[in-house]
């Protein structure tokens, strides 16, 4: 899910994921990186620790692939249920 500011706001896009995969790890990463909040749901115990280790690697490919910086990050929240993510 991906809601976009309104054109008078200086709100950031927010940005919600679930179940956190690992093909959703990189999109959460990508996200964050380009300055979208991001809240994640997953009851698995070590998702916080696989999105952390996603977010480093992504940080660091993406200083190897370009010169021009990122905008400011996002933000990252880990919630217990759905309910607090939207």
């Amino acid at each position: 899910m991906f809601e976009e500011p309104s054109s008078n706001s200086e709100k950031l896009p927010r940005g919600l994921v679930c179940w956190v995969a690992a093909l959703l790890q990189g999109w959460a990463a990508k996200y964050i990186l380009h300055g979208v909040n991001v809240w994640l749901y997953d009851p698995d115990r070590r998702a916080a620790e696989r999105v952390q280790e996603t977010l480093a690697a992504a940080r660091h490919a993406y200083r190897g692939l370009t010169f021009n910086p990122l905008p400011p990050e996002g933000s990252l929240t880990f919630v217990s249920s759905l309910i607090e993510a939207v």
